[in-house]
């Protein structure tokens, strides 16, 4: 049986949880316009990032599947999706050809830009509406 202490201390956790919960609903609006589903967004966002950490060369489609949390038979079906609409490009490894990598397009970091300009602006529009919800319950609060 969970004692008070223990509810208390995992009330942050629950909070993450449910903000990560209207994020995704957020995504889901966000790409519901655009020609990427929620995988293909993770890897463009992916993707994205390891061009801020690694020079020139792209991550590897292993490394893909486990930052993504996906087999690699699923990574192999959305790399070539994504590969075949031009959004990212293979780039051979220079000592181990059976080695891939894979990096970003400029098709694919257009793409991403399109998403993330929507989503912003939707979690923009969540936050306001959350912070000013706050502030009247807290307004309500204080009047009682």
């Amino acid at each position: 049986m969970a004692n008070s202490g223990n509810l208390h201390a995992l009330a942050p956790l629950c909070d993450w949880i449910a903000i990560g919960k209207r994020l995704t609903r957020c995504l889901a609006i966000a790409l519901r316009d655009q020609p990427l589903n929620e995988a293909e967004f993770r890897l463009l966002w992916l993707l994205n990032q390891t061009l801020q950490t690694v020079e020139d060369q792209g991550i590897e489609q292993r490394k893909i599947a486990d930052s993504m949390g996906l087999s690699p038979s699923q990574v192999s079906a959305l790399v070539e999706s994504a590969r075949a609409r031009n959004l990212i490009a293979v780039v051979p490894c220079q000592r181990d050809r059976r080695r891939q990598f894979w990096k970003l397009t400029t098709a694919g970091k257009d793409q991403l830009n399109a998403v993330c300009g929507e989503l912003a602006n939707l979690a923009l529009d969540w936050m306001t509406t959350e912070r000013n919800a706050a502030k009247r319950t807290s307004c309500w609060e204080d009047a009682a």
